[in-house]
């Protein structure tokens, strides 16, 4: 017989314990009011967070980002994207990086400064949340910060904030570029 005294036991296992450890993803719904609040889980076994400034007005970043169907014109990595226009709080969208397939939902739009969609991949769940600052001189501070939960892991911390660099590093590239043709 279940003893009731054990309850405030089984209840911080389930809660506190066992996501921390590893043994269970976090529920979906904390997921989606970090996203909502620009956060991830900073707990997470898995968590990355780079930045980069482009020397490109948040105006033109922020298009780029946005446009999530066009993100293979600048991002390598990212083979298809299947994602709604325009963009709407709520909407999934499927998308292809390293061949793998992903299948997402926006969770939080801020236009010209945030963007946050959570992720599922398997067992695993992803919150992925980019921060645009503008900057005196026409320049852009890009933040990614992301969290992975979940078993398997298919990357450490490191592997994740170097791949989320590569994909700062695209984005900050596409936008100088258009920068430059336009300048011509």
């Amino acid at each position: 017989m279940f003893d009731r005294r054990r309850l405030p036991f089984f209840v911080a296992l389930c809660v506190c314990i066992l996501p921390q450890a590893g043994l269970c993803a976090t529920p979906t719904k904390q997921f989606e009011s970090l996203a909502r609040a620009g956060q991830i889980h900073k707990t997470a076994p898995v968590t990355a967070v780079v930045e980069v400034v482009a020397n490109a007005p948040v105006g033109l970043v922020w298009k780029l980002l946005a446009d999530i169907n066009g993100w293979p014109r600048w991002q390598s990595d990212i083979s298809r994207v299947n994602a709604p226009t325009p963009l709407v709080f709520g909407s999934d969208f499927d998308w292809a990086i390293d061949g793998s397939p992903v299948h997402s939902r926006l969770e939080l739009i801020k236009a010209g400064r945030r963007l946050a969609w959570i992720s599922f991949t398997g067992s695993r769940q992803t919150i992925h949340v980019w921060t645009l600052e503008a900057l005196s001189g026409n320049k852009t501070r890009i933040t990614s910060a992301e969290s992975m939960d979940g078993k398997p892991m298919p990357l450490t911390s490191k592997e994740l904030a170097d791949s989320d660099k590569a994909w700062l590093n695209a984005l900050k590239v596409a936008a100088e570029r258009q920068v430059r043709s336009s300048s011509k």
